[in-house]
């Protein structure tokens, strides 16, 4: 039975083959075993480098027992190492051409353990989850400031988003808290969306509305209820 130190050290000597047959010969249960050692204590002690080093490899080997692994990159993005290079990049190019949607759960999974827009942004980019509609669906999920902006930013992008804003405001709505009210009000100001009834504590002047995309920090002031910096 492997422990994690014995994990770390195959990964860090890259000695694949020889890890992955001592996979092969686990059984189910001593597998499940590994497979949360792996994610829970193994990835979230390696450095960016072996990190996607090694998610690369073990969802190659086993996507469906691995792929939750992308979950440990919060360490990274926490401590404000985390990159999305060649070692990244080479993950994305064998998710990209075996199977999309694997990308768009990659990005899922890690969403709610980045901590700076870059790394947002960068998530989408580099595993090609291009669509405003697919970030959205993504975005929705985390209760942040930054991925409200980015879904406002989505938003902006699409033609004809009057009834995609109004799903997305349905849905903050459910949240019952200061800053989601203040985001759907953002939204219903901005995309005057009359549909949405509801009245809110956040009120907003029209010359507001000319700054609430200026940038990050413009929106975050108006998503807190403070007057943007004009």
């Amino acid at each position: 039975m492997l422990n994690s130190e014995q994990i770390i050290d195959l990964i860090n000597s890259s000695q694949w083959s020889l890890f992955e047959m001592q996979l092969s010969h686990l059984s189910n249960r001593e597998f499940r075993r590994v497979e949360h050692t792996v994610c829970e204590v193994v990835l979230p002690r390696l450095n960016n480098d072996r990190f996607w080093d090694a998610l690369c490899h073990l969802i190659i080997y086993n996507r469906h027992a691995f792929l939750a692994g992308a979950r440990a990159v919060g360490h990274l993005a926490k401590d404000g190492s985390l990159s999305f290079g060649a070692s990244a990049q080479q993950l994305a190019a064998h998710m990209k051409e075996k199977e999309q949607d694997m990308c768009t759960k990659i990005v899922d999974i890690m969403m709610p353990h980045l901590t700076t827009l870059q790394q947002m942004e960068g998530a989408f980019a580099t595993f090609g989850v291009d669509s405003p509609r697919s970030r959205l669906a993504i975005l929705l999920k985390v209760e942040s400031p930054m991925a409200y902006y980015l879904l406002f930013q989505n938003l902006k992008m699409m033609d004809d988003c009057k009834p995609l804003a109004v799903k997305c405001c349905q849905f903050i709505m459910k949240r019952q808290n200061d800053m989601a009210f203040n985001m759907v009000c953002l939204l219903k100001e901005y995309f005057d969306l009359d549909v949405i009834a509801s009245r809110f504590s956040l009120q907003l002047q029209p010359y507001e509305l000319n700054y609430v995309d200026k940038n990050y920090q413009t929106f975050l002031n108006v998503l807190e209820g403070k007057k943007p910096k004009v």
